[in-house]
């Protein structure tokens, strides 16, 4: 068996490590310069210190508002996927996946056509409520896990 490009043609995965991290601003997110192939070709995005991490349009879990996060409460977990839209300039975005328990192991959100995923957050909140991409990382009572992903894990975080 032979391999040629026509494997790979449309191929979209991260290339090297982005280093998610908290942003200078606790809120926000931070990540160095990357690399990733979007349907085949090479491309770059370049690094940030604080970058604001808005939701995909139309991917909240709420269908009254699909275009705004869910608060979690005290006791509750979920992953994020931090995306950037080759599409858009490569603008960050990103999804909300279901909200679970804490402590558990937390279903991951699926990955919107066209985006290329750039990593993981998964949060915990233990205490008083935490609102995406306004809360504090580190708040008090907030865990934030960051995993670095090249493409879907298919399987919970």
């Amino acid at each position: 068996m032979s391999f040629n490009l026509q494997e790979i043609s449309g191929l979209t995965c991260l290339v090297s490590v982005p280093a998610l991290a908290i942003g200078s601003s606790a809120a926000q997110i931070a990540f160095g310069a990357t690399t990733f192939v979007f349907r085949g070709i090479i491309q770059t995005r370049g690094s940030s210190a604080s970058q604001p991490w808005p939701i995909e349009a139309g991917t909240g879990l709420d269908p009254r508002a699909p275009d705004a996060y869910v608060t979690l409460a005290a006791g509750q977990s979920c992953v994020f996927f931090v995306l950037v839209n080759p599409l858009a300039g490569n603008a960050v975005t990103a999804v909300q996946g279901p909200i679970g328990v804490a402590g558990e192991p937390q279903v991951t959100p699926a990955i919107p056509h066209n985006r290329v995923l750039l990593g993981a957050i998964k949060v915990t909140n233990l205490t008083n409520p935490f609102v995406p991409n306004s809360t504090a990382l580190n708040a008090a009572g907030v865990t934030s896990a960051f995993t670095n992903l090249a493409s879907h894990p298919g399987s919970s975080l």
